[in-house]
């Protein structure tokens, strides 16, 4: 997280790239709800 943030405020990206580097692996396991294909698919990336 400390990563994400140092890289969120030492660069030019936008405010939601933290907010999305964050929750990405909640959304990977929510993809697992959907189907174990896309869930893999979704961790994998």
């Amino acid at each position: 997280m400390a990563l994400a943030a140092l890289f969120t405020f030492g660069t030019p990206s936008p405010w939601w790239v933290l907010v999305l580097l964050f929750f990405a692996p909640d959304l990977s396991f929510i993809a697992y709800g959907i189907g174990l294909r896309v869930g893999a698919w979704a961790y994998n990336i």
